[in-house]
C-alpha cells in the first residue's frame, strides 16, 4: 500500500513539476522509512524528510517549525529561537561533541528584513533559481545560474543579477549563501534537483517565496553555537512567517572547516 502510495505521488510530481507535490513526495518517503529524519523533535512531516535530504547532501543550516499565534509579535518570534536552541543543546548533549552549548537569554535584537535581503546574492529571483557553485573545463568553482544549472557553459553574469537587489548587499549573505555554500562543498549530484529541494523546504518551512513574509534577521552573540561560523563562513538566524500562518520557522547556521 505504502509503496503504491509512493509510486502514484512520484509520478504525480514528475508530471506536474510542482513543489506542493515535490513536497508530498517527500514526506511519503520519509512515513514508510525509505529516508530517515535527522531533526526529530523540532520538524515533523515533509519539513522532516526535506531536512533529512539536505543533511545526507552536507548541509550545515539547522530548521525549526513550532507553533505560535497568526498575530506573533517581535518577542513571540524570540521565544521560537530559544524553542528551537533549547532542542539543540540537548543533541548536543546526546551527541559526541566535547562542547556543551550555552545560552544566554538575554535580550538580543532583530530587524524586519525583506525578502531580497534574506535571499541575498546567491538566488536569481527572475529565474527562480539558486546560483550554484560548479565548474566547466574552463572554469573551477564559479558560479551558475539558469540556463547553466542545465548546461554550465558559461559565468553567471552578476552584472544582470546586480539589478535585482540593493547594491548594499554583499556576495556571501543571505539564505541561498547559507543554505548551499557551506565551507566544504554540498553532496549533490544534479543541481536541478538541489534547487527543487531548496524550494521543497522554502514550501515546508513557511509556504513558499513571498513579498508578503514577515522575516526578521537576528544577533548571533549570545551562544557558542556561533562561535565557529565566526572564524570566516559567517553566522546565520533568521525568523519567518506567512501572514495568516500559527507556524514560525527558524533557521540557524554556523560552522566552520
Amino acid at each position: 500500500m505504502g509503496d503504491s502510495r509512493l509510486s502514484k505521488l512520484k509520478r504525480r510530481w514528475k508530471l506536474t513539476g510542482d513543489i506542493a507535490d515535490y513536497v508530498l513526495y517527500q514526506g511519503e518517503r520519509l512515513r514508510i522509512g525509505e529516508i530517515k529524519g535527522y531533526a526529530d523533535g523540532r520538524l515533523g512531516g515533509p519539513a522532516l524528510a526535506l531536512d533529512a535530504l539536505y543533511q545526507e547532501a552536507d548541509g550545515v543550516l539547522d530548521f525549526g517549525l513550532f507553533e505560535s499565534r497568526s498575530d506573533a509579535s517581535v518577542d513571540d518570534h524570540r521565544q521560537e529561537i530559544f524553542q528551537l536552541f533549547e532542542v539543540l543543546r540537548e543533541e548536543w548533549s546526546r551527541s559526541s561533541s566535547a562542547f556543551e552549548m550555552r545560552i544566554d537569554r538575554r535580550d538580543f535584537s532583530g530587524e524586519r528584513i525583506s525578502l531580497r535581503e534574506f535571499l541575498g546574492w546567491h538566488y536569481d529571483s527572475e529565474q527562480d533559481c539558486l546560483v550554484l557553485r560548479s565548474r566547466n573545463s574552463a572554469h573551477l568553482n564559479e558560479y551558475f545560474t539558469r540556463p547553466y544549472l542545465i548546461n554550465a557553459t558559461c559565468l553567471t553574469d552578476y552584472s544582470i543579477l546586480e539589478d535585482q537587489w540593493d547594491a548594499r548587499l554583499e556576495i556571501g549573505e543571505g539564505f541561498a549563501y547559507a543554505l548551499s555554500n557551506p565551507p566544504y562543498n554540498m553532496r549533490y549530484s544534479d543541481p536541478c534537483e538541489f534547487n527543487t529541494l531548496f524550494q521543497g523546504l522554502c514550501f515546508a518551512l513557511f509556504g513558499g517565496l513571498s513579498e508578503e513574509l514577515i522575516i526578521y534577521r537576528w544577533d548571533t552573540n549570545w551562544s557558542n553555537y556561533f562561535d565557529a561560523g565566526r572564524e570566516w563562513w559567517g553566522t546565520f538566524l533568521w525568523t519567518i512567517q506567512r501572514p495568516g500562518s500559527s507556524s514560525i520557522s527558524v533557521i540557524a547556521g554556523s560552522t566552520t572547516d
